[in-house]
């Protein structure tokens, strides 16, 4: 058989590839080329395009599950039996197609089975250039293809919508054409309308709040190109699109071709302008709890040595004041005797001012932790 040259464009893995590609015309014995087809569990047919009639090989009666003593249905119970009804409409415009331009088609679609199960098929058609009247194809089962892809999906879906949640801007550029993509939720993130599309990487530079911060971003770039597979991470201030700055987390990688030049960027973008606050605050609150532990150990020394560094020697001072004035073998004039009680009284009342301030220190504490009146003022 002949099958023509298969298209370029076939999404196949490399075993069904090379099958296909040995199916086409070349000068390989019959028996190579039948081992190649059996190895890649492709399946052959032909239809008579005057009568509809098609022939089945073994590969593709196992596809069908059709049973061993069955015939193969023409081409129109075909469609009635086994094509999935949500794909006919496709496939029937795409065999129009065929018929009248003649040119090799290629399809996937679903089938049900004779055993009731779907299946998705591949399909590659062409005329037989020795019979006018007669169409060649192969098919083949590509059932755990198409649920690899469905289950890659519908991770990446899970992934987008985990990613939206948690707050998080995802974004690409291609570095061959130079075109980027943003998530929605890094568009909100910058408040940027999404109309006016992924800035330009001028647009980026300017978006920096600061020259400081564009040095920063610069240099995580050429890191990315730098060095493959790194992930890069900075964090800089952000100018938004309605003027308000915010503190980012930003982190991305380069992806390389195998020679090392760079291909794609790709990373994420987290607005922590929230955290920056509360750090801030927490540094705050540190040093107000440092600065009110100063206070208080200066407090204590200035208590400390008021009550010893003053206390002591006015005692000392009332002690001899009250010696001269008792004093019996050298007694004092009536003017000394005043100039003694001046002495005494002085000292008595910087004594009760000390011991005043003492008591009001020593009573701070109290009022401090005591709670507040419960009375309110009334008529």
């Amino acid at each position: 058989m002949r099958f023509g040259q298969p298209a370029d464009t076939v999404n196949l893995t490399p075993k069904v590839a090379e099958a296909v590609t040995a199916i086409a015309p070349a000068p390989a014995p019959a028996h190579d080329l039948q081992s190649a087809i059996a190895a890649a569990e492709v399946g052959l047919w032909r239809v008579d395009a005057r009568s509809g009639k098609q022939h089945w090989d073994e590969r593709t009666r196992s596809i069908y599950a059709l049973p061993e003593n069955a015939e193969p249905p023409d081409r129109e119970q075909w469609r009635r039996a086994f094509l999935h009804q949500d794909d006919a409409g496709r496939v029937d415009r795409r065999v129009r197609e065929f018929e009248m331009t003649r040119r090799p088609y290629e399809l996937e679609y679903r089938i049900r089975r004779s055993d009731g199960e779907t299946r998705w098929l591949y399909s590659r058609a062409v005329f037989n250039p020795e019979r006018a009247d007669e169409v060649l194809g192969i098919t083949i089962d590509i059932t755990e293809r198409k649920s690899a892809e469905a289950e890659l999906s519908a991770a990446r879906e899970r992934l987008a919508r985990c990613t939206e949640a948690s707050g998080i801007g995802t974004w690409d550029r291609d570095l061959v054409t130079g075109e980027g993509r943003w998530n929605d939720t890094l568009f909100a993130i910058c408040r940027r309308d999404p109309a006016l599309g992924v800035p330009s990487w001028a647009e980026l530079r300017a978006m920096y709040a600061s020259a400081e911060d564009r040095v920063v971003a610069e240099a995580a770039l050429a890191r990315m190109h730098r060095e493959p597979g790194t992930v890069v991470q900075f964090e800089a201030s952000v100018r938004r699109g309605d003027g308000s700055v915010a503190h980012m987390l930003l982190c991305g990688h380069a992806e390389h071709s195998p020679g090392g030049r760079p291909l794609r960027l790709a990373g994420n973008l987290i607005d922590i302008s929230e955290r920056q606050a509360a750090e801030a605050l927490g540094r705050q609150r540190a040093l107000d709890r440092l600065a009110e532990q100063m206070r208080v150990e200066l407090k204590t020394r200035f208590v400390s040595r008021m009550s010893h560094e003053f206390r002591t020697p006015l005692n000392a001072v009332l002690g001899f004041a009250q010696l001269l004035a008792l004093d019996r073998d050298n007694p004092l004039s009536a003017e000394q005797h005043a100039r003694v009680q001046t002495i005494q009284t002085s000292a008595w009342q910087l004594l009760a001012l000390i011991d005043d301030l003492l008591s009001l220190d020593s009573a701070e504490p109290r009022l401090a932790a005591a709670p507040p009146s419960s009375s309110t003022a009334g008529p």
